[in-house]
C-alpha cells in the first residue's frame, strides 16, 4: 500500500481564501505556516504566547499536524506588531493586515495540495472527480474513535461516551498510553489523585473535572475545547454520511473498487455519471432535508441499522452538541491536476514515488483523492 507523510514536505497544503486586506479594521489577519502541530493546539499555544483568550482567534479550517500546512488566522482587536515578540517552534507567523470580516469555517473556498506518494509499484491514474468521503483523519488516525464517542453522546449515554474517550486503547498508541487507559478502565470511578500519562493534555483536563465531580460527565466533557467537543457528534455524522454515500455508490455503479479505511470501507466507481457530478447527500442532523425516494430509503436504512433518529441530534441539556442537517457533495471535482513522473523512492527499497498537485473544495479530503488515484490505477509501471 502507498505511504503518505513520511517527511513533512511530502504533504503540503495551502488554503485558498478571498481576503480583502486593509491597513486597519477590527480583525487582524496573519498566515500561519506550521508542522508537527494540529490547528487546535497551535491556536492554544498562540493564545498563550499572546496572553489573550482563545475566543478572539478564529481560523477558516482545521489542519492536522502531519505535513507542512499554511492557513489563515484571524484575531479580533489585535495589533499585528505584537507578533514580532512571538516565537513558537515549528510555527511561522506572517502578518498580512486588517479587515472588517471575521475569518471562520465558511470563509475557505478550497485547498491546494502538493503531495509525494511513496512506496508505490504502479503509476497513479488521473482522476477529475472523486467520491467525497470523510477519511481517517476525521475519525482519529491514532485513536479512530471520535465517531464512537459521538454515537454514545447521541444516545445520551454520557458515562459510556466518557469511557470510550478515556479508556479503550488502540495498538497505534504508545505503550504508556495503552497501559494508562487499561488501568483506568479497571479502576473506573477512581479519579482522585490519578496521574495522567505524558502527552495526554486533554485527558488531564477531563480527569481533573471528574476528580471533583465523578458523576458529572457533561461538565467534564465541557472542559474540552468547543471545536473538539462538537467534533465527536460531527464525526458520527461524517461516519453516517460515508455509509450513505457507500450505499448510493454500490446501488448505482457496477464497476467499483473497494478499499478499507479506519472506520469502514470505501467504494470507488471508475467513472462518475454526469448527473451525479452535482449530487448532494445529507449529512444527517435534526433538521429535514430534500432528497429523492431512493436517497431517502438509503438514509432510512443506515439510521435504522444504527438505531438512531434525526431527532437525536437535537440536545436540550447539552445544547452545544446539537447538529443540523447539511447537504454535502457526493463527489468532489479535482482541479489543476498535475502528476509528476515516477521516480525511485529513496525511503523504500525497490519502490517508487510520485508527486501530485491539485486543488479541491473545502471539506474534501486529499487523502481520499490519492486513494482513488491509487486504487483505480491499471498497475502499469512505465
Amino acid at each position: 500500500m502507498f505511504k503518505l507523510k513520511n517527511k513533512p514536505e511530502d504533504f503540503q497544503v495551502k488554503e485558498i481564501l478571498d481576503l480583502k486586506i486593509k491597513n486597519n479594521g477590527p480583525y487582524a489577519y496573519l498566515l500561519m505556516k506550521k508542522e508537527k502541530w494540529t490547528t487546535t493546539k497551535a491556536i492554544d499555544e498562540l493564545a498563550r504566547k499572546l496572553s489573550i483568550g482563545k475566543s478572539r482567534i478564529s481560523v477558516a479550517g482545521m489542519k492536522d499536524k502531519y505535513g507542512i500546512t499554511e492557513q489563515y488566522v484571524c484575531i479580533k482587536n489585535f495589533d499585528l506588531k505584537k507578533l514580532k515578540d512571538v516565537s513558537i517552534k515549528n510555527i511561522e507567523l506572517t502578518p498580512l493586515g486588517y479587515g472588517n470580516r471575521r475569518i471562520g469555517i465558511g470563509s475557505l473556498s478550497s485547498n491546494k495540495f502538493i503531495i509525494t506518494v511513496r512506496n508505490i509499484d504502479k503509476k497513479l491514474t488521473p482522476v477529475y472527480y472523486a467520491a467525497n468521503y470523510y477519511d481517517d483523519q476525521r475519525f482519529g488516525e491514532i485513536r479512530p474513535n471520535t465517531h464512537l464517542v459521538g454515537k454514545e453522546l447521541l444516545r445520551r449515554n454520557y458515562e459510556r461516551a466518557m469511557k470510550v474517550y478515556l479508556c479503550k486503547p488502540f495498538f497505534t498508541e504508545t505503550i504508556d498510553h495503552q497501559e494508562w487507559r487499561n488501568k483506568l478502565e479497571k479502576n473506573w470511578g477512581k479519579f482522585e489523585n490519578l496521574e495522567v500519562a505524558k502527552g495526554m493534555y486533554y485527558e488531564r483536563k477531563v480527569i481533573n473535572a471528574l476528580a471533583k465531580n465523578p458523576k458529572d460527565y457533561i461538565n467534564a466533557f465541557r472542559r474540552l475545547p468547543l471545536q473538539l467537543l462538537t467534533l465527536f457528534v460531527q464525526a458520527y455524522q461524517s461516519w453516517l454520511f460515508n455509509n450513505i454515500l457507500y450505499g448510493y455508490i454500490v446501488e448505482n455503479y457496477k464497476n467499483t473498487k473497494k478499499v478499507d479505511y479506519v472506520a469502514g470501507t470505501f467504494a470507488f466507481p471508475k467513472e462518475i455519471k454526469e448527473q451525479d457530478k452535482e449530487l448532494k447527500l445529507p449529512m444527517v442532523g435534526y433538521t429535514p432535508f430534500k432528497a429523492d425516494e431512493e436517497i431517502r430509503r438509503i438514509v432510512k436504512d443506515v439510521l435504522e441499522k444504527e438505531k438512531v433518529k434525526q431527532s437525536d441530534f437535537k440536545f436540550n441539556v447539552f445544547r452545544e452538541l446539537s447538529s443540523k442537517t447539511i447537504m454535502r457533495s457526493a463527489f468532489t471535482r479535482v482541479k489543476n491536476l498535475k502528476i509528476g513522473r515516477l521516480e525511485n523512492d529513496e525511503l523504500h527499497k525497490n519502490k517508487y514515488k510520485q508527486q501530485v498537485e491539485f486543488k479541491i473544495r473545502k471539506g474534501a479530503y486529499a487523502t481520499v483523492v490519492i486513494k482513488v488515484m491509487y486504487t483505480l490505477s491499471d498497475g502499469l509501471v512505465v
